[in-house]
């Protein structure tokens, strides 16, 4: 949760969003924003997807989440690692983006 002069905001990717701007982490056009929150959409549904088999209870379900997981994600993968490659070792125009944050943040967490 996010509060800033006495304002409350809950959702993390806003939040996240808001924070770039403050801190010059976004784009400098509204093409490469959208390039930048493609990518951080991206990172989420990798962690969305291995976290729909990790805290999965039923083994039967658990399975197949990871099964389905297995065969989409390296695809998803090599499409970031070429990314990263073509842009100097980051997401976007070889500079330090919140998507590169948003990437490091999901690894660890």
């Amino acid at each position: 949760m996010l509060v800033a002069d006495r304002r409350k905001v809950a959702q993390s990717t806003a939040i996240c969003r808001y924070l770039a701007k403050q801190y010059d982490l976004t784009g400098k056009t509204d093409w490469a924003n959208l390039h930048i929150d493609a990518t951080v959409d991206t990172i989420h549904d990798i962690r969305h997807k291995i976290a729909a088999f990790h805290y999965e209870e039923d083994e039967k379900v658990k399975a197949a989440k990871r099964k389905a997981a297995e065969e989409t994600l390296p695809f998803i993968l090599e499409r970031l690692d070429q990314q990263v490659k073509e842009n100097d070792g980051y997401f976007y125009d070889g500079t330090l983006s919140w998507a590169d944050l948003t990437f490091v943040l999901c690894s660890i967490i």
